[in-house]
């Protein structure tokens, strides 16, 4: 795949982030080998506490569908699956954890924890992966997080701005943060089929057809309804009704999961932000 000369800087940018931490590049190492047992992959992110804390969070979240509390690392690893693990990892190697709240795009955790929440109670019923939605629903704008980091006087201007955000990305940065989520998930070796059901999620409904990509737009769609102002942080939202009808869903079938999603969003959003 050719790249545009942004596209190809922040490509190249994007592969360097994980690596100023020794400790994490340790980890991805590990991650990134197949052969490693989940045991091995545990006793490595044991030197970094915090990270650990994450997953435990996520991997115990009644969204994420497991009937049992799991008190291990290298248990939440299996249940994860390793490309949500490597999902946060990266995002600390780029800083999304510890760079405070003026580092991220307003209510990026909170935004991002209520679409992963949400997607994660819908995918059963829209036949998704719940493994695939929580880790697409936590890292849909990854982008906009990386964007914010460049510039991020800039970047908030733009959320601020009534004009439509993603033209504004592009004409500001050269690509938009859906694409560069893209970027991001291929620079850091994470799922593609994820990354491009993610690259499409502001995309008009009729110009795709992966299932993952309608689950994400009806997530984020719903948990706008549901929680409102408290986890939009400036993108255009899509039409809720029509989100549900792409995945052949009805509204009551939702309906019965709005208590569950604004609990277990607030409960996640504060493990990350």
């Amino acid at each position: 795949m050719s790249h545009t000369a942004t596209e190809q800087q922040l490509l190249d940018d994007l592969k360097a982030l994980p690596m100023r931490d020794g400790t994490l590049a340790q980890v991805l190492q590990v991650l990134n080998d197949p052969d490693s047992p989940a045991q091995r992959v545990a006793d490595t992110l044991q030197t970094d506490p915090a990270l650990c804390a994450r997953l435990l969070k996520l991997v115990n979240s009644p969204a994420y569908g497991l009937a049992g509390k799991i008190k291990s690392v290298d248990r939440a690893v299996i249940a994860l699956g390793r490309s949500t693990v490597r999902a946060l990892a990266l995002s600390e190697g780029a800083g999304l954890f510890t760079g405070g709240q003026n580092s991220l795009p307003p209510k990026y955790w909170e935004h991002s924890a209520a679409v992963a929440v949400t997607s994660s109670l819908l995918a059963k019923a829209a036949r998704v992966s719940t493994a695939d939605a929580m880790c697409a629903g936590l890292m849909h704008d990854l982008g906009a997080a990386l964007l914010h980091q460049r510039d991020p006087e800039g970047y908030r201007a733009l959320l601020a701005s009534p004009d439509t955000l993603a033209e504004q990305e592009k004409a500001k940065f050269g690509c938009d943060h859906a694409q560069l989520t893209r970027l991001a998930f291929q620079a850091w070796g994470l799922p593609g089929d994820v990354a491009n059901a993610i690259s499409f999620h502001h995309q008009p409904q009729d110009t795709y057809f992966d299932r993952l990509t309608h689950l994400i737009v009806a997530a984020e769609a719903l948990s706008y309804d549901v929680l409102g102002e408290a986890v939009h942080f400036g993108e255009p939202g899509a039409s809720l009704d029509v989100a549900l009808d792409a995945l052949s869903l009805l509204p009551s079938t939702v309906d019965p999961l709005r208590d569950q999603i604004a609990e277990e969003a607030a409960s996640l959003g504060a493990a990350f932000s």
